[in-house]
């Protein structure tokens, strides 16, 4: 909601009227401030029993539930306002126009930004908050609109010119955003540029932005900002060279102590296939940054990638020292200990990170698998079923599930196996090593079609695949099908015959690296 209430600070405050409640909401409207939510709900409340009527007190309760993510119990109490101030109060209009679109109304909201328009009347500030309300709800063309007025009202207004740039941008509209873009390049300051080029970046409107820092580089030539800035719009639009040929003109007195030229440069270098100086880049930004977290797990994922496990695991063990409580850096540790075979280390560190994110999958399904291979099976299962039902809750969580049922209980019924294997493929349609279990326990009941059927989805799904062709071979010969057997024996003889545990290890490691991106 940070930006909801930035916009909300560009509107006309309107002054609490004089009543006997006004010293008590004038000391609730600094509990608002100060973010004690739930001591100013209660002081609101108990000016509603005295003042059940107070448009003022419904408008501040309203706020007081955004802020408090209670989004049904505001719409109520800022409804309640808006039709005590009698549909006219700008402020209240645009906290409900807030609210619905929060709640997912968006008719509703887009309905009450038309209304807060009419009611904003000749005022930029209420149209320019409007128009980024809109923008930000994915509505480029009604913000438009809405930016156009504002602008209209404050031609020379920076911050609206932008606005309007980036609505007109994400709208397709590409005439009047090249108009407008060049009538800003010919008369705005270089400060003004370095904001609208940093805005439209933020957007991913990375072409303009671009336009926008090469004038301030013309205005200031020598500038760092300037060179930089361009350098990474460069840099997004995929022209990695000529990025890395601007970062080559900043001297080195202007780069000392900068942490993202270093870090620009080292995506450089690896956008350009120079990955140990990249590492080396990377590794200077951390040393002018040693608690960036974002930057810690960056270089420590490089070196891992690039298979310098223990380089990778120096770092991440420095950065875990100084950000304990860092989930990817944890993520990240847990990982390099298990790719070197480190298993109590990475269970301790996985342990670690569900304590701080339980919903976190890939380190919970890490310490399934790790319990899974040692034998301790009542242990993974348990990990396992604490995240099964979890509307977000990762398709191969339901995998492991399936797999640890299967060896706790070789001899079963495995019908809830089948379950957890259905409910992975329902997450993950494209996820081959389901398929081949599911037809394993198929095989097991004698439902030979369907076991086929799955095997040869598998097979098709990733045909790198060799297991699935040995089942499929011993089932074709219990048929008498002996070509399709021998065939499939073939199969099965040219692929990397792999061991399906090894395989899961791959996957469980792929899972963690996914985690990191």
């Amino acid at each position: 909601m940070a930006l909801a209430f930035l916009c909300l600070n560009l509107l006309p405050k309107p002054s609490l009227a004089a009543h006997p409640a006004e010293i008590n909401l004038r000391e609730i409207t600094a509990l608002i401030e100060r973010e004690k939510f739930p001591e100013a709900e209660a002081k609101l409340r108990d000016a509603l029993k005295a003042e059940p009527d107070s448009a003022t007190v419904h408008r501040l309760l309203g706020i007081v539930y955004q802020r408090e993510g209670k989004f049904p119990q505001a719409e109520e109490a800022l409804e309640r306002a808006s039709k005590l101030f009698g549909g006219h109060d700008p402020q209240t209009l645009f906290l409900l126009c807030q609210t619905k679109f929060a709640l997912k109304k968006t008719q509703e909201a887009v309905a009450l930004a038309a209304q807060s328009s009419v009611v904003a009347a000749n005022d930029p500030r209420a149209h320019y908050a409007i128009g980024r309300l809109l923008l930000e709800n994915g509505l480029p063309e009604q913000a438009a609109r809405e930016f156009e007025q504002a602008h209209t009202l404050a031609p020379q207004n920076p911050a609206v010119t932008t606005e309007l740039l980036v609505a007109y941008l994400e709208a397709k509209q590409s005439s009047p955003a090249e108009n407008l873009v060049s009538s800003f390049l010919r008369g705005a300051s270089y400060e003004d540029l370095i904001q609208a080029g940093s805005r439209l970046g933020e957007r991913g409107q990375f072409a303009a932005a671009a336009r926008i820092f090469e004038r301030a580089l013309e205005l200031r030539p020598g500038s760092y900002d300037a060179r930089f800035n361009l350098a990474f719009a460069r840099s997004r639009q995929g022209r990695a060279a000529e990025a890395l040929d601007l970062l080559d003109h900043i001297s080195p007195q202007a780069a000392e102590g900068q942490a993202d030229y270093h870090y620009l440069r080292g995506k450089l270098e690896l956008a350009l296939h120079q990955d140990e100086v990249a590492g080396e880049e990377w590794l200077k930004a951390l040393k002018q940054q040693p608690d960036n977290e974002s930057l810690c797990s960056d270089t420590g994922l490089l070196f891992f990638r690039f298979e310098n496990f223990w380089k990778a695991l120096k770092l991440y063990e420095n950065c875990a020292r100084r950000l304990p409580n860092s989930v990817a850096i944890g993520t990240g540790l847990g990982l390099t200990y298990f790719r070197l075979g480190k298993y109590e280390e990475a269970t301790t560190t996985f342990k670690k990170v569900l304590t701080l994110r339980p919903d976190a999958d890939a380190p919970r399904e890490a310490l399934a698998f790790l319990d899974y291979v040692s034998g301790d099976l009542a242990e993974a299962k348990q990990i396992l079923e604490n995240r099964l039902g979890g509307q977000d809750a990762d398709y191969y969580t339901y995998y492991l599930h399936a797999l640890v049922l299967l060896r706790l209980e070789p001899h079963g019924g495995h019908t809830a196996a089948r379950r957890s294997l259905d409910e992975t493929l329902r997450r993950s349609p494209q996820f081959a090593p389901a398929y081949f279990q599911r037809a394993k326990l198929w095989d097991e009941t004698g439902q030979t079609a369907r076991a086929l059927a799955d095997l040869q989805t598998a097979t098709q799904l990733d045909n790198t695949y060799a297991e699935p062709f040995y089942l499929m071979a011993q089932i074709d010969y219990r048929l008498g099908k002996r070509n399709e057997a021998e065939q499939a024996r073939r199969e099965y003889s040219r692929r990397e015959s792999e061991r399906e545990e090894k395989r899961q290890k791959r996957l469980v490691e792929s899972r963690l690296l996914q985690a990191l991106q």
